[in-house]
């Protein structure tokens, strides 16, 4: 068995093993990854010196295939203002790996719009899903896409690159993004920015009843 529907056509693909004998058992988020509410989510949040709704945020181990690149490239070219206003927080481990980040990258780091948070224990990890005005997962392969789940069981909004497993979990609640369309990602965080979709509790319960899917 696999994953997803994306890595079961592969395997197929790649070692010619019959789709029909390929069972998909996809995982499901730990129920820990669930709304709190702001009051509760505040406190950890205040550590990192981050505002609930007001904060854009990715997540995974910081190797090649997750794209950071391109996130950063589409984060710079925000106003400073909004910059200022909404940081960009990397929560996850060092991986491996060249990343590419851009010349930009140590001048965003020093005015504190970007973050690079290691370490992040589950519960931790969990009031930055909830916390977060938008999930960004721009990675160019991902075999299910673990984040996205857990930040829709938050009831968060979540953009992720188009044609990836990350399609399966979101189905009509995500927003998809070609992965190296920084032009895309732009338009995708000015968005989030002007909307309120992070506070809408209909839109809210849509996304924890997807994530709730996978169980």
């Amino acid at each position: 068995h696999t994953i997803s529907d994306f890595s079961r056509r592969e395997i197929a693909d790649v070692f010619g093993y019959p789709l029909a004998q390929i069972f998909v058992a996809p995982p499901a988020a730990s129920p820990l990854f669930a709304p709190l509410g702001r009051e509760r989510t505040r406190p950890a949040l205040d550590a990192l010196n981050l505002t609930y709704g007001e904060f854009f945020l990715v997540v995974g181990t910081h190797e090649p295939r997750k794209n950071i690149r391109t996130a950063i490239l589409a984060y710079e070219r925000l106003p400073q203002s909004a910059r200022t206003r909404f940081p960009l927080v990397f929560a996850g481990g060092r991986g491996w790996g060249d990343l590419d980040l851009p010349g930009q990258t140590e001048a965003l780091i020093r005015e504190g719009s970007i973050r690079f948070v290691h370490g992040v224990a589950d519960p931790q990890l969990r009031d930055l899903y909830e916390g977060a005005r938008l999930l960004l997962a721009p990675s160019l392969y991902e075999g299910f896409g673990m984040p996205v789940v857990e930040a829709l069981a938050c009831g968060t909004p979540v953009s992720h690159s188009a044609e990836t497993s990350m399609d399966e979990i979101s189905g009509a609640v995500g927003k998809r993004v070609v992965a190296l369309d920084v032009d895309a990602w732009t338009s995708t965080l000015k968005d989030a920015i002007e909307s309120e979709d992070h506070a809408d509790l209909v839109r809210r319960e849509a996304r924890i009843s997807r994530a709730r899917q996978f169980d």
